[in-house]
């Protein structure tokens, strides 16, 4: 009986993605963006000896630790599958993956080197490999920045609601709801907003005051003319985004 330890190969993959570091490294490092690309779940503690594990979308669990960490330059983990107990081929911990990003003029080559495989599973590792890194890791990245442009190109032409600071609140809302037969859609103390149809923008009324208090003017004299416009976004996060898009175009903050 041979006591020889198993052959082990390196499986070496290389992609160039057009696309700087920073940003590929995000999808090796944050779980969001893993589950774009490698698995249908992801845990990642970014730091050495910190838990990296992939659930794959056909069930086997990925399990590896982060052994060095270099930001956004090499990653390197262990790689095993949790369903091979300690001491079999592939066990969790018992090969490696070295992940380098190198700048390359507008774009970023990656390499991947897998290292202590099991000689018998290389083809199917190389195959996978392949796939990931080579097909779907450069695809995520472009559905990244497809999404990117295209909010950058319709945002600036959308307006959602229209305010108008009145002198009479009760006043203008009589002349809106009876007088122009436009729709009341909410209706309080200090603000009326009215439905103008469908595709329309909604048009909102408040008290001069309130709205000039609102815009951080006075309400006295030609500094406020009693109008603002009002672009409704869904999150505060998604404020910045629209404050960061309107002064690139020439806008004011």
């Amino acid at each position: 009986m041979s006591d020889a330890a198993p052959q082990t190969v390196t499986i070496e993959h290389s992609v160039r993605i057009a696309a700087r570091p920073e940003t590929i490294w995000a999808f090796w490092t944050d779980p969001a963006r893993l589950t774009e690309w490698w698995g249908v779940e992801a845990e990642v503690e970014p730091e050495p000896g910190g838990l990296y594990r992939v659930v794959m979308g056909d069930g086997p669990v990925m399990r590896g630790a982060i052994t060095d960490i270099d930001e956004p330059r090499r990653l390197v983990f262990s790689f095993g599958w949790e369903h091979n107990a300690p001491g079999e081929p592939l066990a969790p911990g018992s090969t490696r993956v070295e992940v380098t990003l190198e700048p390359d003029g507008d774009g970023t080559v990656v390499v991947l080197r897998h290292s202590d495989m099991p000689a018998a599973a290389r083809a199917d590792h190389a195959k996978g490999w392949a796939q990931f890194v080579g097909e779907r890791l450069p695809a995520a990245v472009a559905r990244m920045d497809a999404d990117l442009n295209e909010r950058e190109t319709t945002m600036a032409v959308q307006v959602t609601t229209v305010m108008l600071g009145v002198e009479d609140l009760d006043r203008s809302k009589k002349f809106y709801a009876d007088g122009l037969g436009c729709a009341i859609a909410q209706d309080y103390p200090n603000f009326v907003s009215f439905d103008l149809g469908e595709g329309s923008s909604t048009l909102g009324l408040y008290p001069r005051e309130f709205a000039a208090q609102d815009a951080g003017v006075s309400s006295e004299g030609s500094g406020f003319s009693g109008v603002s416009l009002h672009y409704i976004v869904a999150s505060r996060e998604a404020v910045d985004e629209a404050i960061a898009a309107a002064v690139a175009a020439g806008g004011a903050s």
